[in-house]
């Protein structure tokens, strides 16, 4: 049943990739087509689509996995969103002062820094989303192709669903900032809380990257 799901998914991505002229984004939906059409593909054609800049649209469909905790399982899902142009800036930009701050960083700490190479942040407006990735509690990013089973790509980038992690901090944080002292006058409003919160979450990324030198953990592994 799943097979012939997979088939009739393949044949609507093919055609859905005429419809668009950015390149990345008809690219990105026939690499899908191919991998729903033959599974054994994934492990190649994964990291072709986290190394693609989708301008149009930019989606997922497959087995993904939760975080541990929720799911140790993969699970179907779908989604679709729209990029983002203007949080994607701002993701763009901590990017572009990462090697800034990295020295300054340095420097404060007195130790030879080591940054890792990172993955890249697509950040997009959900539409629409179905499956594993719909359900309790909802997720508002995915690391591709990690998250579906690839390990160690050449290519990675993490999708981030703006609207999904906004809502929560309006949702739950906003309504509680009392608890912890602070006015509602004083938090800004929901559009430069976004670019707050993606700047943040940008940051906190790429410095898990970040590790002292002489620190050595092959013996941990």
């Amino acid at each position: 049943m799943l097979q012939s799901v997979e088939e009739k998914l393949s044949i609507i991505c093919y055609k859905l990739a005429r419809e668009f002229t950015d390149p990345d984004t008809r690219k990105a939906l026939q690499l899908r087509a191919d991998i729903l059409s033959d599974p054994l593909t994934a492990g190649e054609l994964l990291p072709q689509i986290a190394g693609l800049d989708e301008q149009e649209l930019v989606q997922g469909i497959g087995y993904m996995s939760t975080w541990v905790g929720k799911s140790r399982a993969q699970h179907y899902s779908a989604w679709f969103g729209l990029p983002n142009r203007g949080l994607q800036e701002v993701s763009d930009v901590v990017s572009e002062l990462f090697s800034d701050n990295l020295a300054l960083l340095q420097r404060q700490v007195g130790e030879r820094l080591i940054a890792l190479p990172g993955c890249r942040y697509k950040i997009v407006d959900l539409f629409a989303i179905a499956g594993e990735a719909n359900s309790h509690p909802k997720h508002f990013a995915y690391c591709f192709p990690e998250d579906q089973g690839v390990k160690y790509a050449p290519q990675k980038r993490t999708i981030v669903f703006a609207i999904t992690y906004i809502n929560l901090f309006e949702r739950f944080d906003r309504p509680q900032a009392f608890l912890l002292g602070w006015q509602q006058n004083v938090i800004p409003e929901s559009g430069i809380c976004a670019c707050h919160l993606i700047a943040c979450f940008r940051c906190h990324d790429l410095g898990h990257s970040i590790f002292i030198e002489k620190m050595r953990f092959d013996s941990l592994r």
